[in-house]
């Protein structure tokens, strides 16, 4: 070939990249945009006092507090709060399928999943809605900023709690180290399902990007501010302090309890 074909062959090849990233970022704005405008449509009309949202490190009783509101959704009612009947299944009632969503930057499931759960609220006259997922925190890393952005757009039209509990460090990450060994192996993240020591695991970004509690938090605070956090230190109470956050009363009787340990 003429060397100055391959010059153009070269001069082709980056066009062709270049044109290819500047369709993909296209789209990906699109999408974002689609996202906003379309949430946006969707909250203009709400007529809610807060939107709650409960997460936290694994290990910190989420579980336990979810069955308990399953079994008490009586106690909040009568409070106007609204636990969205959007959940996987009764055995897991969480809100799963949000984190599912943001994780695969799917804006049509995103759209779905909060036209359910205002439409619930609107037609049970609700005030308030709590969205209870550990994954929040667990993938956060995981989350694009436009996914991560859907909590400020939240907020310009209706006010946002974060209810976040954390553990003290070190049981954490090394409840943490432990389900990890237990995981099935995976793509991503690494770490999980892997025959690694405390030390090798320690090497791992993702894993140890789960102590940065303060970044987590930071984020939080610059799309709805200071207020709008509600720190919960997890204890075995922890199920009756995020009720007594929500306002309601509960007798520890009452408590399903799993995943609670005594621990520190």
């Amino acid at each position: 070939m003429p060397k100055h074909l391959h010059f153009l062959a070269d001069d082709i090849e980056g066009l062709v990249e270049r044109y290819i990233e500047k369709k993909q970022s296209a789209v990906k704005l699109n999408a974002s945009q689609l996202l906003n405008e379309e949430l946006s449509k969707i909250l203009s009309h709400a007529d809610l006092e807060k939107v709650i949202f409960h997460c936290g490190t694994p290990k910190t009783g989420s579980s336990s507090f979810q069955s308990t509101v399953i079994n008490e959704l009586a106690r909040l009612e009568n409070h106007s709060i609204l636990y969205p009947s959007v959940i996987k299944n009764n055995e897991e009632p969480k809100h799963q399928g949000l984190v599912v969503s943001m994780k695969k930057d799917d804006v049509d499931g995103m759209l779905d999943f909060f036209k359910r759960v205002l439409k619930e609220a609107s037609q049970k006259q609700f005030s308030q809605i709590i969205i209870s997922t550990e994954g929040l925190f667990n993938h956060w890393d995981d989350f694009s900023d436009d996914m991560k952005l859907i909590f400020a757009t939240i907020n310009e039209y209706v006010p946002v709690e974060l209810l976040l509990v954390l553990r003290e460090p070190k049981s954490f990450l090394y409840s943490m180290y432990l389900q990890n060994l237990k995981n099935p192996q995976m793509k991503h993240p690494v770490c999980y399902g892997q025959d690694w020591s405390f030390e090798e695991m320690l090497n791992d970004a993702w894993f140890v990007n789960h102590l940065d509690y303060l970044g987590f938090i930071l984020e939080f605070e610059a799309m709805l501010g200071k207020d709008a956090i509600n720190l919960i230190a997890y204890s075995n109470q922890v199920v009756l302090d995020l009720f007594a956050a929500l306002g309601v009363t509960l007798s520890s009787s009452l408590i399903e309890n799993k995943n609670i340990t005594s621990r520190h």
